[in-house]
This record gives structure tokens, sequence and C-alpha cells, in this order.
């Protein structure tokens, strides 16, 4: 399955699930008053931190700061 999605995307699935996962989170924390750990939850992460290693992992800032940026802009 790895090999057909690749071939097909260019992506593994991981990828593909993380990518999701971004644009969603960046669109909630852009346009909804949630708090992080609603966002975390509705997500499906366990918790808050979770959510939030996750975030800085992948974007290299945290969700707090992404989102405090979005709204200077």
């Amino acid at each position: 399955r790895d090999q057909i999605t690749r071939k097909t995307t260019g992506k593994t699935p991981k990828q593909l699930i993380d990518s999701y996962i971004m644009k969603e989170a960046e669109e909630l924390l852009s346009s909804t008053t949630m708090t992080i750990q609603q966002i975390a939850y509705k997500l499906g992460f366990h918790t808050e931190t979770a959510f939030c290693k996750y975030f800085k992992a992948q974007r290299n800032i945290s969700p707090n700061k992404f989102r405090n940026n979005k709204a200077i802009k």
C-alpha cells in the first residue's frame, strides 16, 4: 500500500496524514477561538502537550505563536 500511495501521490501515507492534520490545525488556529486543548482533542490528540510537540516538530513554531502571528497579519 505504501508503494501505491507513494507512486500515486509522491508522498508516504504518514506524510499525507501529517499534511492533513497540519492543514486542519492551521485552519482551526487561524479561524476559530477554540482553545489549543479543544483543537488538540478535535484532531485526535490525547493531550494538549502531545499536540503542541507535534505541531512544533512539524512547523518549528508553537501553536500559540502560530496563532498570534496570524492574528497580527
